[in-house]
């Protein structure tokens, strides 16, 4: 693997979860499938403490009632510094990921993580990662994108 600038974002875990159980009541939130496809994608990347070090957790807007979900994840994951975001309908998941990278491009961050789900390091943070799980990409109320 070639030589990287130090905020050269990469993608380090990813995850999918999905929840099919017929009695709803027995149905984890939407919180909780948050968390666990974060929890999912830090054993991805081979590195649990990716989780407590989010710079911000980005989160798309979906039919729950949550007004800041990130923040519920920070707390739950231990990113008790993390900034949040909460993207409007119509923002495209893209658009999280594209303001991730940007951030750790522009040296305002070191880990990134989303319930897309995404989670993303600037190289620099990520030295003690495996090489194969680096995958190159060229405080409430959450903060909100209304518009891309």
């Amino acid at each position: 693997m070639g030589e990287y600038r130090a905020h050269t974002p990469v993608l380090v875990g990813i995850a999918a979860v999905q929840q099919h159980i017929e009695d709803y009541e027995r149905a984890l939130e939407p919180v909780a499938l948050m968390e666990q496809a974060l929890r999912n994608a830090a054993v991805d990347a081979g590195s649990m403490q990716l989780l407590s070090l989010a710079d911000e957790i980005l989160v798309p807007k979906s039919l729950w009632s949550y007004t800041d979900p990130g923040r519920l994840l920070a707390a739950s994951l231990g990113a008790h510094s993390a900034t949040t975001l909460l993207a409007e309908f119509g923002i495209l998941q893209q658009s999280l990921l594209t303001r991730a990278c940007q951030r750790i491009k522009d040296g305002d961050a070191k880990v990134m993580s989303g319930s897309a789900p995404f989670c993303g390091v600037s190289k620099a943070s990520a030295p003690a990662l495996p090489a194969h799980r680096a995958r190159n990409l060229a405080s409430p109320p959450a903060t909100s994108i209304t518009s891309a």
